[in-house]
């Protein structure tokens, strides 16, 4: 299960309604999540995007980002001052 979805399921929330909360469309949604042969990669999506899934399931960067080499970055990110 990819970690978008887990995240999704965790917050009790269906594809539809993340989708809604989240400014995403829900064919965008699906492709994120892994369904159909156009599914996309949710860590290479508009930054924007990945806010709005945040905003919408209470997470953080972090907790949905799934790319080990942009977690680092992340950690760097948020070290400089």
């Amino acid at each position: 299960m990819k970690k978008l979805q887990e995240l999704r399921v965790q917050a009790g929330l269906s594809q539809s309604q993340l989708a809604e909360k989240a400014g995403i469309k829900f064919r965008a949604l699906q492709a994120y999540e892994g369904y159909g042969a156009g599914s996309r990669d949710f860590d290479n999506a508009n930054l924007k995007t990945i806010l709005n899934a945040c905003v919408a399931l209470g997470c953080s960067l972090s907790d949905i980002i799934e790319d080990k080499e942009t977690k680092e970055l992340l950690k760097t990110v948020s070290n400089t001052k």
